[in-house]
């Protein structure tokens, strides 16, 4: 990915984080890194309902839900192939 293509992908991941109610630095990277681990539009991947379901889920905290948001991505995530 070029500067460019990053700073777009930044600017999306910011965008569709932010949108969920998370803000701070440490909520927008924990975003970012699902993001980059799932796809950018996870949060409206119809294959990740989990991820969607736990970002509306307002009765959480958002920092809560960023450190749940990671936690579910990484045990959905497929183990290394050595």
């Amino acid at each position: 990915m070029d500067q460019a293509g990053l700073d777009a992908f930044v600017a999306h991941v910011c965008d569709r984080a932010e949108s969920h109610g998370l803000s701070s630095y440490r909520d927008l990277a924990k975003y970012a890194d699902v993001a980059m681990a799932l796809g950018r539009d996870f949060d409206t991947d119809p294959a990740h309902p989990w991820a969607r379901s736990l970002l509306a889920d307002k009765s959480i905290a958002a920092d809560i839900r960023a450190d749940l948001l990671c936690q579910n991505a990484l045990m959905r995530l497929p183990p290394d192939e050595e």
